[in-house]
């Protein structure tokens, strides 16, 4: 039973992840800003609040500690989680470490996947910058994912 719904699990995200490599490269250039420091306070929505009421295409801040990964022809998707849920993340940077934890800002954007007739699709944001980065400890790992 856990074997087929992590089958599924692992197919949708496979699924998402190949119909993410078409869509159109980030527009616009990076900003020149440099990241806050990481004792800094930056204020970001949970990922729960963000999934519910933020619309398509709105730009939003989240946080959380990276839970997983996948490095895509190009770009890198990794899977943000916090105590309220967890987001697929797709951005051109360099693939975050498995437990860092991070403040972004991006869009929010919907990829719409047909599955056996059922609709499987998924959020994710699309990273216009990440704001803050704490590194891993070694005792982070523990219990998390590397799909890369």
């Amino acid at each position: 039973m856990w074997l087929a719904k992590a089958h599924t699990q692992w197919s949708v995200v496979t699924l998402l992840a190949m119909t993410i490599i078409g869509c159109a490269p980030l527009s616009g250039s990076k900003p020149d800003s440099v990241m806050q420091p990481v004792g800094f306070a930056i204020d970001a929505s949970t990922i729960a609040t963000v999934k519910q009421t933020s619309q398509m295409n709105a730009i939003v801040q989240i946080k959380g500690r990276v839970s997983n990964r996948a490095p895509l022809l190009g770009k890198t998707a990794y899977e943000l989680q916090d105590p309220t849920g967890s987001i697929w993340v797709l951005t051109t940077d360099p693939i975050p470490t498995i437990g860092d934890e991070i403040v972004l800002k991006g869009k929010l954007l919907y990829r719409s996947i047909q599955l056996n007739g059922k609709e499987q699709g998924s959020l994710y944001i699309e990273q216009q910058q990440q704001l803050q980065r704490k590194p891993a400890l070694k005792s982070d790992h523990a219990g998390m994912k590397d799909e890369g």
